[in-house]
């Protein structure tokens, strides 16, 4: 019989928070070797095997392009792995499988009303109707992001670059790896928020409050007032600061009983983490501050000091990250951390929005 458990004797290590990539570089070899690598070597049918050769194989040949070599044997990516993973991935550099145009999936993204405003639903909206699970509203998401992005990356700069490469890459592998999909949705919202335009900021908006307003109409049918009498389609229209359009408002409020407790947990919790992520890379910590300068000193000494376009767009990712999160009602958030009874998340939600 097992009673109660005092966690001062509990060995439990606390998982770190993703950071973000400082370059193009580390994001690819992040991805290739942490996941893709892993999803190559687990794989147990053709087609996960597939998917996972096609996004290592694109990679690959990102990085060619890239660093302007004649092969993947010359990149720096394949230099710096293992020689055990090089012999794993050595099928990758003969495989004929090519990345479709429409990989990331031919959905529709967003629609501009005559007024001028964007429109867009939620997919969590049709998992109401369809009840389908939490792994293939991320899959749809995460495609609908990707899809978000710009198709002529000439403009963009290299961290920008690379990151539409990966996630083009690896959406064919992404519904075969939890993980990976995980790991890449604070990197796919904040490059939607960041590059996709109104569009792509509106689109992780959208899915963002219809998760929140799920999350809290469950917290009312299980019989738990919000204490003030507020109505949770309040809450939720005061989410975004009315920067959403009525339409979308309204939508994001529906509730069904497609969707299982459950799902709604694990989807309140993605969303939870991914901006924790997100703020985390807006907050740099000391160390990583440290970090920064001294690159820059070394860049200095070397003659290759930050370019001032390069320093303009790190500021604007910024700036337009910190206006995304900020729009979001951290109220909204107490209100859903306490109905998927995460409630050392909704206090600290809750001392903020007080503060």
């Amino acid at each position: 019989e097992l009673g109660a458990v005092d966690p001062s004797r509990c060995e439990v290590k606390p998982q770190k928070s993703e950071r973000l990539p400082k370059n193009g570089r580390e994001l690819r070899s992040v991805i290739v070797k942490e996941h893709l690598s892993r999803l190559y070597k687990s794989a147990n049918d053709l087609e996960t095997l597939n998917a996972a050769t096609l996004g290592v194989q694109e990679i690959l040949r990102q990085c060619t392009v890239e660093e302007e070599v004649h092969s993947t044997e010359e990149t720096e990516l394949w230099k710096n792995l293992d020689p055990e993973l090089k012999s794993l991935l050595q099928p990758c550099l003969r495989s004929a499988l090519q990345l479709q145009e429409n990989a990331s999936g031919a959905m529709p993204v967003a629609m501009t009303t005559d007024q001028g405003e964007i429109s867009v639903s939620a997919i969590w909206e049709s998992m109401l109707d369809s009840g389908m699970s939490f792994r293939r509203w991320l899959h749809l998401w995460l495609r609908r992001l990707v899809a978000s992005l710009p198709t002529d990356t000439s403009r963009l700069g290299e961290y920008a670059r690379a990151v539409a490469g990966v996630l083009k890459a690896s959406s064919s592998a992404m519904r075969f790896d939890m993980p990976l999909m995980l790991r890449l949705l604070p990197v796919a919202c904040h490059a939607a928020v960041c590059y996709g335009g109104d569009a792509g900021a509106a689109l992780v908006r959208c899915e963002v409050l219809a998760v929140l307003a799920a999350a809290t109409k469950l917290r009312g049918r299980s019989g738990r007032s919000d204490g003030d009498g507020t109505d949770s389609a309040e809450v939720v229209a005061e989410g975004v600061n009315g920067t959403l359009p009525s339409s979308t408002n309204h939508s994001t409020t529906r509730t069904g009983g497609g969707v299982g407790l459950a799902n709604v947990e694990l989807a309140a919790q993605a969303i939870f983490q991914m901006l924790d992520t997100i703020t985390q890379w807006h907050q740099p910590k000391p160390s990583e501050a440290i970090y920064r300068m001294h690159e820059e000193e070394m860049r200095h000494r070397q003659g290759k000091s930050e370019s001032a376009a390069s320093k303009r767009a790190r500021a604007e990712r910024k700036r337009v990250g910190d206006e995304f999160v900020d729009k979001v009602s951290l109220y909204l958030l107490a209100e859903a951390a306490v109905a998927v009874r995460a409630y050392a998340r909704a206090i600290r939600y809750l001392h903020s929005h007080l503060r």
